[in-house]
């Protein structure tokens, strides 16, 4: 049993306490309180008196281990260019956990992420979500195996096959190409029904989406391809989130009235192609707003993962409540990821992420001290 003690506590899913401690046992958070009632002897006890603790920071859309840190074309792994529908694929394939940018997400408070396929295909593969803990293989830093199906629409998938003249070209083949494997994923899951023998690998993967298991996790900038995203869910009553959502202001009921979980960003990147256009660093502010949940995401390596936390300080800056702005990379994103019964707030029972940090998270010049990853200290400052 270890204590941290006398810390300013924002749990991010209740009561915060300004003078707290927390009581971490076989990686998980015990008890929680007012250093009032606290009333433990405990060997190892880290005093934080006049710094904050958070809970780790989560990511719910990253590439991380896939673009590899200061690497070539031939060291990217996040799009299997070969074919337009490929949901068999699986990232946990593709991680590399000993690419810089995990020490990078654990040196800025990040510690548990969702990887995901790049945006060049119609559907790109499984997402998963991880810990950014340090280790010897992947399968030891697994969340949850399976978060999400990515999908895509507008440019990135258009230009891609336009480039190989192939289909397809156009936002038009990209929806229908959707359609078209949805309507194949419902025939398969009906003659599997009365044929358990029957299995296809590819459409395999996309039964849980067909049973509202997982989401769609659709990469959509431009409000045309985010109303696309809309509709193809309703035709076929499935989940999904969006993500990006650039334009989504110019949809903001549309957005309203379906619930759909949205996840934007990244914030601090240059215009760089014509669908961002309409970027903004007062999107997050104005989706709170019109009553749109959302999560705040660094699409690593787009934007570096140790700019999550101050994309939340500048989304902030530009009138986004500071609660709101923490809960965009906490406890929001662990929610959409469908993994916050283990992360995203300091609660009882979840897994003993903490950070500590020398001042005000919210304040750009304040530090993380220390990252704590199932109680274990993954990282101090020096």
């Amino acid at each position: 049993m270890n204590s941290i003690v006398n810390g300013h506590i924002l749990t991010m899913d209740g009561e915060d306490f300004k003078d707290g401690f927390i009581i971490v046992e076989n990686g998980k958070i015990m008890n929680i309180g007012d250093m009032k009632e606290y009333d433990y002897d405990v060997v190892n006890t880290i005093d934080v008196k006049g710094k904050y603790l958070l809970p780790g920071l989560v990511d719910c859309h990253t590439h991380l281990g896939m673009i590899n840190d200061s690497a070539s074309k031939s060291n990217s792994d996040s799009n299997e260019i070969c074919g337009a529908i490929q949901p068999q694929l699986h990232v946990l394939d593709a991680i590399n956990i000993f690419d810089r940018g995990f020490e990078d997400a654990r040196s800025s408070g990040v510690t548990s992420v969702v990887v995901c396929p790049g945006s060049a295909n119609v559907i790109g593969g499984q997402c998963t979500a991880i810990k950014t803990s340090p280790g010897d293989c992947v399968d030891q830093m697994i969340i949850k195996k399976t978060v999400a199906v990515k999908a895509a629409l507008g440019e990135n998938t258009k230009n891609m096959y336009r480039a190989k003249d192939k289909a397809p070209a156009t936002r038009m083949g990209i929806a229908a190409l959707l359609r078209q494997t949805l309507i194949e994923t419902k025939i398969y899951k009906k003659k599997k029904e009365k044929d358990d023998t029957l299995y296809d690998f590819r459409l395999e993967s996309l039964l849980s989406v067909m049973d509202k298991k997982l989401p769609l996790k659709i990469h959509a900038h431009r409000s045309d391809d985010i109303c696309t995203a809309l509709r193809i869910a309703k035709e076929f009553n499935i989940a999904i989130s969006l993500e990006h959502c650039t334009e989504g202001l110019r949809v903001a009921q549309q957005l309203k009235d379906a619930e759909v979980p949205i996840v934007v960003g990244p914030l601090l990147i240059a215009r760089g192609k014509d669908e961002l256009k309409n970027q903004s660093v007062f999107t997050p502010k104005a989706f709170y707003d019109a009553g749109l949940k959302f999560a705040i995401m660094s699409d690593h390596p787009c934007m570096p993962v140790n700019f999550l936390l101050l994309s939340a300080i500048v989304a902030s800056r530009y009138g986004l409540p500071e609660k709101e702005a923490l809960k965009a990379v906490t406890i929001y994103p662990a929610e959409i990821a469908g993994i916050d019964h283990k992360v995203g707030s300091l609660s009882l029972g979840k897994d003993a992420d903490i950070l500590v940090f020398d001042g005000d998270p919210m304040d750009a010049r304040s530090n993380v001290v220390s990252t704590f990853i199932d109680g274990k200290l993954v990282y101090s400052i020096r």
